[in-house]
């Protein structure tokens, strides 16, 4: 998929590469019909444009070549670098407009939910659950910072030293996913399978109050309920 926006009407699984893993779902969901909240996906080619832009993607990679997993004192100072040259750079003016047009057909009274969606996230063989930034409640004027933070988060340590340690050796790229907030009451997980023994005859649920964060992110302890799919 090429370009800087796609919006998740318009994607589906087979974007993966352009709108990462959450994106390409986002998008699967959309289409089916699920009552999904609006929103759209900064793409990966607008990331590597970002880093074009700024100049600084041939030392990123370098950076990213010269990681060793098990040297944790240069793996901190690597990704810190890394980290930085992403923080101190500027977003082009044409992609930053191009973002808060997009922003600007959701509810602009509403915050967003801008989520980090690595291209190359959850396989079948690969899970980045939980590396890279998510962010919640953002506002208009903290949008194109929260974007950025997420882009950064592709050079965090656990996410460098997971990628070397898989032998996954191409460029990292991420896009960000830009969602509608909803004031939610009550949130959760839902497994069609029992995570803990694999029965699929079982539902479970895992649930608290606000927003699902905080059950994902294992900030509270849930409420769990088993339920029989007959």
């Amino acid at each position: 998929m090429a370009g800087t926006i796609a919006w998740f009407r318009d994607i589906s699984r087979e974007d993966v590469s352009s709108v990462g893993g959450k994106g390409a779902n986002l998008g699967e969901m959309t289409g089916a019909g699920l009552p999904v909240p609006p929103g759209f996906v900064v793409t990966a080619s607008a990331f590597l444009q970002f880093l074009e832009s700024a100049g600084i993607r041939e030392r990123l990679r370098e950076l990213f070549e010269s990681v060793d997993p098990d040297a944790a004192e240069r793996l901190a100072d690597v990704s810190r670098e890394m980290c930085g040259l992403v923080e101190a750079a500027s977003v082009p003016a044409e992609l930053e407009r191009e973002i808060l047009a997009a922003h600007d057909q959701l509810d602009p009274r509403a915050g967003v939910a801008v989520r980090s969606s690595a291209t190359s996230e959850d396989t079948a063989s690969t899970s980045f659950a939980g590396m890279h930034e998510t962010f919640t409640n953002v506002s208009w004027e903290r949008l194109i910072a929260r974007v950025k933070a997420c882009w950064a988060s592709a050079y965090g340590q656990r996410v460098l030293a997971y990628r070397r340690a898989q032998k996954m050796d191409e460029e990292p790229t991420l896009a960000v996913v830009v969602q509608k907030m909803v004031a939610s009451a009550r949130s959760g997980v839902m497994f069609t399978a029992d995570p803990s023994s694999g029965d699929r005859s079982r539902i479970v649920v895992e649930a608290a109050f606000g927003l699902g964060e905080v059950v994902v992110g294992g900030q509270v302890e849930p409420d769990t309920y088993t339920l029989s799919k007959s």
